[in-house]
């Protein structure tokens, strides 16, 4: 005999996860995945890899390490430099900064981003 199970029997996340516990007795370090939107496939190219380097190099509040660009998302490890800069702040703001930039070439990016 099968039973249903009702959505809120069903493990798992429905939508990112908000905030960072930040903690000034050990290093924070978030994996992060961001998409674009509709997954639609205009991120692994050298252009938009060069772009987002520089991004992220002038928007230096979270430093961010390894990265690797997918067709349509991009995953990224990143550390706070600047604690009163919140991950969700940051992210915002280095999208517009690359939107800004490649508007024309680019695709959108989807709205939230997924940390843990």
């Amino acid at each position: 005999m099968s039973t249903l199970l009702s959505p809120k029997d069903i493990v798992g996340r429905r939508s990112p996860a908000e905030g960072v516990l930040i903690s000034l007795h050990q290093p924070t370090i978030v994996f992060l995945t961001v998409c674009a939107k509709d997954r639609a496939t205009w991120l692994a190219n050298a252009v938009v890899q060069q772009t987002l380097e520089e991004v992220w190099r002038t928007a230096d509040a979270w430093l961010v390490g390894f990265y690797l660009l997918m067709p349509d998302h991009l995953h990224l490890f990143c550390t706070p430099r600047d604690i009163n800069v919140l991950l969700k702040s940051w992210r915002k703001y280095w999208k517009r900064e690359f939107s800004c930039r490649h508007l024309r070439q680019a695709g959108e990016w989807q709205r939230k981003g997924w940390d843990s």
